[in-house]
């Protein structure tokens, strides 16, 4: 912790202040106790100290809720969402309100910080002091940090960051940056009607209006993000996950719409309707879901009519014949890969 000595007038005797935490870290929480235990270890083990941890608990249950608080301390506090949207957004939204620290770090409650995250991201910051956030490298991992030799997104400076993170190929994670708590609000923080995707709204946004970014794309991967695929929330497709990925496109299309940087995104966002029916397609979704998408698709960027004839007939068809002649699903893709705009097809796979 940093201190500042103060001398009291009256018998000159030196007393040390706790100064307020420099790095603010935000959890959001939900029934996971058992691996928040880890991820607040990770914190509790950095080679820098002026930190404070805010655990954001979003309606967990009572027993959750009772291990929750058995880990407040000195530095680490305890929040409940009691009003808004039920979701992360949400509560890294109301962690970043209440945060004393000057920095902000996002992390997800069963993923990890490297034990020189906060140290490492502090001298980055330090280097380039007219940033508005700092991006660095995050590793996956199935069991404990190491196990997997895989970054979670690949950072290319110098590439076109809001084309990619609008096509799906988001080159950095939520607990990648190091944000400046001022331009993080000023910014209005995450879209909090987003469930899914709203890291990549938010970081897309940033990089829209003009936020100063630095990304330091060769440092040591310093936060780790955890594989296990039973144990994450939005690998889930139920009805609230699958309601949340029209959210996502919904405010998306108003979010580009919004920025006048964004709408040269349109043509990318509009294939990403199609991606995603295809996403729930393949995923064995049944046919509501997918007409949503597509319903969606027609009323924000009406297509043309043969377009839309082509797109809802490839849907049809593909519907009929996924689980029983998949050959013939191949070839019907092949045929609208060469009649649809190449932003439907952003990997031409």
């Amino acid at each position: 912790m940093r201190v500042e000595s103060q001398t009291e007038p009256s018998d000159n005797r030196i007393t040390e202040t706790p100064l307020p935490p420099l790095i603010s870290i935000i959890v959001p929480h939900f029934n996971r106790s058992v691996l928040v235990r880890e991820t607040v270890a990770s914190v509790e083990a950095q080679t820098r100290g002026d930190w404070e941890l805010i655990l954001v608990d979003d309606g967990s249950s009572s027993e959750e809720r009772v291990a929750l608080q058995a880990l407040a301390g000195e530095k680490i506090r305890i929040l409940d969402r009691t009003d808004g949207e039920k979701g992360p957004s949400r509560c890294r939204n109301l962690g970043a309100k209440q945060a004393c620290g000057e920095f902000l770090v996002f992390l997800d409650s069963d993923d990890l910080l490297g034990s020189i995250c906060l140290e490492q991201r502090f001298e980055a910051a330090q280097s380039a002091p007219d940033q508005d956030l700092w991006v660095f490298p995050t590793l996956e991992f199935c069991n404990h940090p190491g196990d997997l030799e895989k970054l979670w997104g690949i950072m290319r400076p110098g590439s076109d960051d809001a084309a990619r993170f609008a096509q799906g190929d988001a080159p950095w994670h939520t607990s990648s940056p190091l944000w400046r708590r001022s331009a993080f609000l000023e910014l209005g923080g995450f879209n909090e009607r987003i469930f899914y995707g709203d890291d990549a709204n938010l970081h897309l946004r940033a990089i829209l209006t003009g936020l100063r970014i630095r990304q330091f794309a060769e440092a040591k991967p310093d936060t780790f993000v955890r594989r296990s695929e039973e144990l994450r929330i939005t690998n889930s497709l139920d009805e609230k996950l699958v309601r949340s990925r029209l959210v996502r496109l919904e405010e998306g299309t108003a979010m580009l719409r919004s920025v006048p940087s964004g709408r040269r995104f349109l043509p990318i966002w509009e294939g990403q309707h199609f991606v995603e029916a295809e996403f729930l397609l393949f995923h064995q979704q049944p046919r509501a879901p997918i007409n949503a998408v597509l319903s969606l698709l027609e009323k924000d960027f009406t297509p043309k009519p043969w377009r839309r004839l082509l797109v809802r007939g490839y849907f049809a068809f593909s519907r009929l014949t996924r689980d029983r002649a998949f050959l013939l699903l191949r070839t019907a893709r092949r045929l609208v890969m060469l009649n649809l705009p190449s932003e439907y097809f952003p990997n031409r796979g």
